[in-house]
């Protein structure tokens, strides 16, 4: 059985990531006689930009042993396909045909049995990638609400990638990972499916294109944004996340 990392202690996820914010001492807020609460319904501490970094922090830290263990995953279903294809590659080698042998054939059922390992290792790498961003997605948008942030903060606070946001680019995969059947088969590509697709390929730069269209394939998607936030690292990934979750702050 594979078992979890430890969760990282609070004050261990505040100094790696440098949120000054939480640094100050945390204390109830009295409103009227009563305790305060936030948006959320738990109690406010400090104050509402407080109170949603700290609802972030223990929603991640929570998270992120399953998070790190999917992220492994992916990883080595990454791996595992360049391997399978290099097999793949070896199997007709020196002139050989194909289409010249028989469904039984040794070497074509070698053949079948690795594109069926290379489909597996393809869509096992997009399925942990698409649980990460849609949950990443799910906390930011969590931040967001709790704390009031404006679109025009929201879709210009650094890191960038290709003039996108962190926020704009995990909203913009989530969203195509849920629809990309439905968006493939759209034609042309409504006003909300071209916006997503546009800050893809601003962020992605036009990794995986294929159609102006609809440039990216809905599971490669959130593989590739994983790659461009995180560069193949579930730190530097992390580090990206709560940069960017810093700064909205501090808007």
């Amino acid at each position: 059985m594979h078992e979890l990392k430890r969760p990282l202690d609070y004050d261990e996820v505040v100094e790696k990531f440098d949120l000054d914010i939480l640094r100050t001492p945390g204390d109830l807020v009295i409103e009227d006689g009563d305790l305060a609460s936030t948006k959320s319904g738990d109690l406010l501490i400090n104050d509402v930009r407080y109170s949603a970094m700290f609802r972030l922090v223990q929603t991640w830290r929570f998270s992120a042993p399953m998070l790190q263990s999917l992220f492994e995953l992916a990883t080595t279903a990454r791996a595992r396909r360049i391997e399978l294809e290099q097999n793949l590659n070896g199997v007709f080698s020196g002139g050989y045909d194909p289409s010249s042998f028989g469904a039984r054939d040794e070497r074509a059922v070698e053949f079948h049995e690795l594109n069926d390992a290379i489909a597996a290792s393809d869509l096992g790498a997009a399925s942990c990638a698409a649980a990460i961003i849609l949950i990443l997605n799910g906390m930011l948008q969590a931040f967001k609400d709790d704390t009031d942030i404006q679109n025009a903060a929201w879709e210009r606070a650094p890191p960038l990638f290709g003039a996108q946001s962190v926020g704009a680019i995990l909203v913009a995969a989530s969203n195509y990972f849920r629809h990309g059947d439905e968006w493939i088969k759209t034609q042309p590509p409504s006003t909300r499916q071209a916006r997503s697709t546009a800050v893809l390929w601003a962020a992605l730069g036009g990794a995986n294109a294929t159609d102006a269209k609809h440039p990216f394939n809905s599971e490669d998607a959130c593989v590739q944004t994983l790659d461009v936030l995180g560069d193949q690292s579930f730190d530097q990934l992390n580090l990206t996340f709560f940069t960017f979750a810093r700064n909205l702050a501090a808007k």
